[in-house]
């Protein structure tokens, strides 16, 4: 992406947000976005309930949506509960805006 011009990609991104009500947003690159790729626990979640707890940060977010969350992020595949909230905040923070273009173009991306 560096490599191309500030011209062709404005306009890639206005097309995108033309055709799919869709906005560009910023991903980890490891210079400009740091990768935060969970190494460290999320500090104040201590305990498999706090997970449900600190997920409530999202504006808006409601029970049957925070049952599916934790259902795509199960508590076996982490070491810890701090581990297993922190890679779902960065998910949500940085990657999930994906997921509207996934579904946007019929998950073809």
């Amino acid at each position: 992406m560096r490599a191309v011009d500030f011209d062709t990609l404005t306009t890639a991104a206005s097309d995108v947000e033309s055709a799919y009500d869709y906005q560009f947003q910023p991903r980890v690159d490891g210079q400009i976005i740091a990768d935060t790729s969970n190494l460290r626990a999320y500090s104040g979640v201590n305990a498999t309930a706090d997970v449900s707890t600190y997920l409530k940060i999202f504006p808006a977010i409601t029970d049957d949506v925070v049952d599916e969350i934790l259902a795509l992020y199960p508590d076996a595949d982490y070491t810890s509960p701090g581990l297993r909230f922190a890679d779902t905040k960065q998910s949500f923070d940085l990657t999930a805006y994906n997921l509207a273009l996934t579904h946007a173009m019929n998950n073809q991306t």
